[in-house]
């Protein structure tokens, strides 16, 4: 499971060093089950141009599956990255 959480933060955009031993002490034993349940905390990565480290979360979209994402907001929300990429091209992105 680290490898599929690692992968969804690359492609989020994380840089720098990712501790899978790390995830793995974040997920525990019954992930699958807490996932569907509340957003499951990951630990605090970058992206590039930011300043500081926030916290990610992987949740599940009920559309394409497992996402991870930070909290955006005054309502500290997720968005799944593969659903917000279909929301922007139907309104007129590439």
């Amino acid at each position: 499971m680290s490898e599929l959480v690692i992968k969804l933060l690359r492609r989020s955009g994380v840089i720098g060093e990712i501790d899978k031993s790390e995830i793995e002490k974040y997920l525990g034993r019954l992930w699958r089950l807490k996932v569907l349940i509340k957003p499951i905390y990951i630990g605090e990565y970058e992206k590039e141009g930011w300043r500081n480290k926030l916290p990610f979360y992987l949740f599940r979209c009920s559309k394409h599956g497992y996402g991870v994402d930070y909290l955006h907001g005054y309502d500290e929300y997720l968005y799944c990255p593969q659903c917000l990429e279909e929301r922007l091209k139907t309104i007129g992105g590439d």
